[in-house]
């Protein structure tokens, strides 16, 4: 094969990698973000309260594992901004890991709520999902992904209209990882390295027979 043959090859290689990237990009899958278990241990330590039409929440305590597609996290911590839920109201949620490090923030435009549960979801709900969780998860969401998230209420106290409750969470994306640029640069540069050290034999072994 010639030095020519070989390096057209390579580049239909490379060409071929990189349309199968843009395949997966598009064909968008569910994926769980983040989910954790009621870390409450009863009604006496609630995550949320409701009244007057605002939802408020978070955990401060120990013994919540969030379980990412990262991998999982002990005693993190939540905090949600008050969140008009009558009518329906947007609002950020952020979790915090046991050195309150950042690990994910999800912001919501709308949201949904009854005494069983609350949560957002796009379109509707205008979800955008950042932190390390998603930049060490996804490097950036696709466009067009859809994001969700969801409490389940459990051990609630008072009445629908003034209670307080435990909750257990789960979140989900159908976006898919995007490589970012300079892994597509680091792709090329080892394509270039292969044909450069397959001229440099080339060249050795000419000169031996000679």
């Amino acid at each position: 094969m010639t030095h020519c043959a070989g390096t057209a090859r390579l580049a239909i290689l490379i060409a071929a990698i990189a349309g199968t990237v843009g395949i997966n990009q598009v064909q968008a899958s569910s994926f769980t973000v983040a989910t954790f278990a009621d870390p409450s241990p009863g009604s006496e330590m609630p995550l949320f309260e409701f009244s007057a039409d605002v939802l408020s929440g978070g955990w401060s305590g120990t013994g919540l594992t969030l379980e990412t597609l990262v991998g999982d996290f002990d005693d993190v911590t939540f905090t949600m901004t008050d969140t008009t839920v009558v009518p329906v109201g947007g609002g950020v949620l952020q979790f915090f890991d046991s050195m309150s490090d950042l690990l994910l923030k999800i912001e919501f435009d709308s949201s949904s709520f009854s005494p069983i549960g609350f949560g957002s979801s796009d379109p509707t709900g205008v979800v955008t999902m950042s932190g390390p969780v998603i930049e060490v998860g996804f490097g950036v969401l696709s466009i067009g992904g859809e994001e969700t998230f969801s409490f389940a209420f459990a051990n609630q106290v008072g009445t629908p209209a003034d209670f307080t409750t435990t909750a257990a969470f789960t979140s989900s994306t159908t976006s898919t990882p995007i490589p970012e640029p300079v892994s597509l640069m680091l792709l090329a540069g080892g394509a270039g390295f292969v044909m450069l050290r397959r001229r440099q034999i080339k060249i050795k072994g000419g000169k031996n027979n000679g």
